[in-house]
Formats: structure tokens, C-alpha cells, sequence
């Protein structure tokens, strides 16, 4: 499939989606930043850190659902057809997902401060995101009260 046809795919899904659930900020953020995808491809000239800025949103949330890894995987094979400098493809796509048998070997502590780097470092690639805000202050709240 080609890459347009791909992104207004996915616009339609986060669209029909986002609107069955309005609440759901992953669904608004997924469309907003398909339809980010569909400008890009569409752009004349896109700098090095405009697409930069919208690989690391797609990288902060590409876990986030089925549609999202979809998003991530056309967008950033579209971008490495244009040339554009990424991540190594094995880099971007591995799961940095925790696994539960990590926390069960450290302290409360050490847990506390494994998932303020994790939430803290999806924020950094996407600032704007709810998700990795609330995540962080949770974290970092509960270091508090350790």
C-alpha cells in the first residue's frame, strides 16, 4: 500500500475511533498525529528536525495500541524510503516494554525509580502527551511517599 493511502487509512480509523471515544486521549493523539503524517508526505520541504520531532511521537507511543504500531511502522518506513536519518529499525521497533520478573528482584524504591526514567523519557520524546505526564507524576509521587 502506498504511503498516502496508508496515512488517510489511519486517519479514518483514529477519526471513527476518537469519536467513539471521546475521552480517550491515545484515539485524538493517534489522529492528530496521522493526520501530521498525511502534511509530511505532502510537504515540500521537511527539515531534519520536523521529522525528528514527529519520529519521536511515534516512537514514545507506538506500543500504545494496534493502530499506533501500524502508524509507526508506515511512518517510519516512508520516512527511510525519504532518506531522512532514524534509528536503526531494530532500535526503534524493539520493546522497551518492562517485564513484570524485572520488579520482582528490586526494592520498592529501585521500582519507583525505574518507571520515573520510563515515563520520563516517553515525555521527553512527546511532551504534549497526557499519558507519559500522568505516568511520570504518579511515579514520581509515589517516590515521594516511599
Amino acid at each position: 500500500m502506498e504511503s498516502r493511502e496508508h496515512a488517510e487509512r489511519l486517519v479514518k480509523y483514529f477519526e471513527r475511533i476518537a469519536s467513539e471515544n471521546e475521552n480517550r486521549e491515545v484515539w485524538q493523539k493517534g489522529l492528530t498525529t496521522a493526520q501530521e503524517w498525511l502534511r509530511l508526505i505532502d510537504s515540500e520541504n521537511i527539515s531534519q528536525e520536523e521529522l525528528s520531532n514527529f519520529i519521536r511521537v511515534i516512537h514514545a507511543n507506538k506500543s500504545r495500541t494496534s493502530g499506533w504500531y501500524d502508524l509507526a511502522s508506515g511512518a517510519y518506513h516512508w520516512a527511510h524510503s525519504k532518506g531522512f536519518a532514524l534509528p536503526k529499525v531494530k532500535d526503534f521497533f524493539d520493546s522497551e516494554n518492562l517485564p513484570s520478573t524485572t520488579f520482582e528482584k528490586v526494592t520498592f524504591e529501585e521500582h519507583a525509580e525505574i518507571l520515573v526514567k520510563h515515563f520520563g523519557k516517553y515525555l521527553d520524546e512527546d511532551p504534549h502527551s497526557l499519558a507519559w505526564k500522568i505516568g511520570l507524576k504518579s511515579a514520581q509521587e509515589w517516590q515521594r511517599l516511599l
